[in-house]
């Protein structure tokens, strides 16, 4: 008896550590996604994995889409304006993280970042990823940048910023969109300083880090 006990505990065990971004996503707390049901969540996992499309009704009278999933892996398309990605990201051997961005574009987008364990308890940001300072995506350190006088205004301390987490390994790119709320004349001049492709980073040893 006390091994069938055992036993079943350690599946249990096992069963929890092996959880997908599906069965996690199903199971975020309404606080975290009020316009969507657990119900809403469970039929877009349903329509996706049978080839459809992924479109459900929310609490807001509009549609949400999932646009993508795979098993550590998933984003909605929440309204014409926001987005939401969920990365399951390995700890260890037993434990992940949940990393979740949600993105809203009313114009120039801007994306925030989130981490939970996988019973969606909130976890310090500052433990597993910092934002890349504003050097970071400069095509390359020049002191005329100080002097540039679009660099060296206010516009270089906006911090405008779109993260894409990757469906299929464990980086996020990270792409200033300073220019998409710069006037026109503005733009063309911070576009020669900025990384078009913005900053990639990488989850190594249970945090996110520049790839250089």
């Amino acid at each position: 008896m006390r091994l069938h006990l055992a036993i079943i505990m350690i599946m249990a065990a096992v069963a929890t550590h092996a959880q997908t971004a599906a069965q996690l996503f199903v199971n975020m707390p309404d606080r975290l996604f009020p316009a969507l049901t657990a119900v809403n969540r469970a039929d877009m996992i349903d329509f996706i994995d049978n080839g459809m499309r992924a479109v459900v009704s929310n609490a807001m009278d509009s549609t949400a889409e999932m646009t993508a999933k795979t098993d550590d892996y998933i984003a909605v398309k929440t309204s014409a304006m926001g987005s939401m990605q969920m990365k399951v990201l390995p700890l260890n051997d037993s434990t992940s993280v949940i990393c979740l961005v949600r993105t809203v574009c009313p114009g120039a987008c801007m994306s925030s970042v989130r981490f939970f364990d996988t019973g969606w308890h909130l976890l310090p940001c500052g433990q597993y990823f910092t934002m890349p300072r504003t050097s970071e995506f400069l095509l390359r350190s020049d002191p005329a940048f100080m002097t540039d006088s679009v660099g060296h205004s206010s516009l270089a301390d906006i911090e405008l910023h779109r993260i894409d987490l990757a469906p299929d390994t464990p980086t996020m790119t990270i792409t200033s969109t300073i220019c998409d709320y710069a006037t026109r004349e503005e733009a063309v001049t911070l576009r020669r300083w900025l990384k078009p492709d913005g900053v990639k980073m990488q989850w190594q040893n249970g945090r996110f880090a520049i790839v250089k």
